[in-house]
């Protein structure tokens, strides 16, 4: 899976010369185009409400491509998928001025 870190993490690099070069702003939609061209990449998810693109590769591992607010990528692997549905975590915070 460290392998898929550093391929996907070039393909960012790549977007943000490509950002540099030409003054874009970062975009989503064209770093997912980017990343479902390379080779390994099986599907991809982009959640751009969260600025999160997960992808999966064709050997079934997962990663998340969190982009940043200012443009930066950190990529999150996620491990190999078992074909289970995602749990879902809610957490909340109950503020009191009592001690």
């Amino acid at each position: 899976i460290g392998e898929y870190v550093d391929l996907l993490t070039n393909v960012a690099v790549g977007d943000e010369v490509d950002r540099i070069v030409n003054k874009l702003e970062p975009d989503i939609g064209r770093l997912d185009d980017l990343i479902n061209e390379e080779s390994y990449v099986a599907n991809t998810q982009p959640d751009e409400e969260n600025n999160v693109i997960t992808v999966t590769t064709k050997d079934g591992y997962i990663l998340d491509v969190v982009i940043k607010p200012n443009g930066d990528v950190e990529i999150i692997p996620q491990g190999k998928d078992d074909g289970e549905p995602y749990p879902e975590i809610t957490l909340s915070a109950v503020i009191s001025d009592d001690y």
